[in-house]
């Protein structure tokens, strides 16, 4: 009966997590655990619409995202990962990328039950809530059952994400120092991040708002961005998108489009996204040959901005001085 294989075959996935949480979870550091461990306090929050609560430090951390990599190590819980995923989408501040390349790599896009279960995680932290869809990978209520609990970036969260603001990154940034038992370097690193967004914020300020397009390119497929943190991140520093109502669905951040739509719009900045050096290298080539009558790309106003600025957390903040300086090198 294919209903009862199914389930037998999660149960037998979930029991494995348990075997190997007994003999994963014994290799970490005695006196690590014992230290901090008897001096954490449980911690209960609203995440992504429920209530998570921690009730031990986690020790065996799984991160699904770059910039979550990047906000455990910048949090001081480096030797707490055990695994990451999602490094294909992505890079890593150069501040973090070094202690990041000797993490495991489960996937370099989403990971299976499988490759999470292997490395028997207490603890996950995750950009959206896709990953876990029940078929490639443990539903959240799977996984808490089991005692691992699952952190959700606010600032990415789909259910808000249209709406989102560097105030979710920075609660996210203050949540998951909760949960790690660092909550004063966590207030730290936000205390820094407002300054840098404010400081960048007083050099621009009185200077007339840039009119920007966001783009970016996927093989032959070329799309558009409006909301969530594409339209935070240039709002902060000093931009205005100037995409028609309309063009991208409710609840959506992006929507294919063309380049006759861009050349009508012809925007005095043009904004490009890329992930990786290739796809920078493809999305310069295409601007070249077909926009090359974009008043934008004649002035040489094209901003190319890499995707982990939009990765909420410590990315998005830190983000807003480098894209201000192509908006605005004049003052900077």
């Amino acid at each position: 009966m294919p209903h009862t294989s199914g389930f037998n075959r999660r149960n037998f996935l979930l029991g494995g997590a348990a075997l190997l949480c007994l003999s994963a979870c014994g290799t970490a550091s005695p006196q690590n655990t014992a230290s901090q461990g008897a001096s954490f306090t449980p911690v209960t929050l609203q995440n992504s619409g429920r209530t998570l609560t921690v009730t031990s430090l986690p020790q065996r951390i799984v991160s699904c995202y770059p910039s979550m990599t990047d906000l455990v190590i910048a949090l001081g819980a480096a030797d707490q990962l055990v695994g990451q995923a999602g490094t294909s989408y992505s890079v890593n501040d150069p501040e973090y990328a070094d202690r990041a390349s000797k993490i495991p790599r489960l996937s370099p896009n989403e990971m299976t039950t499988e490759s999470l279960l292997s490395v028997a995680p207490d603890f996950v932290i995750s950009e959206q809530e896709y990953h876990f869809d029940g078929k490639k990978l443990l539903t959240i209520s799977d996984l808490e059952h089991q005692k691992v609990p699952v952190y959700v970036s606010q600032a990415l969260w789909e259910q808000t994400q249209t709406k989102t603001s560097l105030e979710h990154a920075y609660q996210d940034i203050s949540d998951v120092g909760r949960i790690l038992g660092q909550q004063a370097k966590a207030e730290e690193l936000i205390a820094t991040l407002r300054n840098k967004v404010a400081e960048t914020q007083v050099v621009i300020k009185g200077k007339p708002r840039r009119k920007v397009l966001i783009i970016t390119l996927q093989g032959s497929n070329l799309y558009t961005h409006s909301g969530a943190m594409y339209e935070e991140v240039l709002k902060q520093a000093g931009a205005d998108n100037v995409i028609d109502p309309g063009i991208v669905e409710n609840g959506k951040v992006y929507a294919q489009t063309s380049a006759e739509y861009i050349a009508q719009k012809d925007p005095e900045f043009l904004v490009f996204v890329y992930q990786q050096q290739d796809s920078k290298d493809a999305s310069e080539k295409f601007i070249s040959e077909r926009l090359s009558s974009l008043t934008a790309v004649k002035k040489n106003r094209v901003v190319a901005i890499q995707q982990s600025a939009f990765g909420g957390a410590l990315a998005s903040p830190k983000a807003v001085p480098g894209v201000a300086k192509q908006l605005y090198p004049e003052l900077f």
